[in-house]
């Protein structure tokens, strides 16, 4: 969610910056919920597909944001979480519970954007 509702903000909002979403295994397929609740934002699910964070991700990243207290110590990889974000776990949730993690989500994609115009 995070990554596709970022993207199309910042696009919106002429700001040179683009997400990459990744967790650390990065299997399956995106829940057909997830992209139903996205797209009721009039935002592009083409292409979105869970990842794994890799090593080139994390060098590439200028914000690294973590959910739910994720760490890199259980995986290969290691970095270190920049901000962390609140918003629930929409695993199993009900689609009027996972469209309120979604608006979540989009609040506080909303407020990185805003500080990272305001370096610019």
């Amino acid at each position: 969610m995070a990554e596709s509702i970022f993207n199309a903000h910042a696009a919106e909002r002429l700001i040179d910056a683009h997400a990459e979403s990744a967790g650390l295994l990065g299997v399956g397929a995106v829940h057909p919920m997830v992209l139903r609740c996205i797209e009721e934002l009039g935002v592009s699910v083409e292409g979105l597909k869970p990842k794994q964070v890799t090593k080139e991700m994390v060098e590439r990243a200028e914000v690294i944001v973590g959910f739910g207290g994720v760490n890199s110590q259980r995986n290969a990889i290691k970095f270190d979480v920049t901000e962390e974000w609140s918003a629930v776990n929409p695993s199993g949730i009900a689609y009027g519970s996972l469209c309120a993690v979604r608006d979540e989500i989009a609040r506080d994609v909303d407020d990185l954007l805003d500080r990272l115009s305001s370096r610019s």
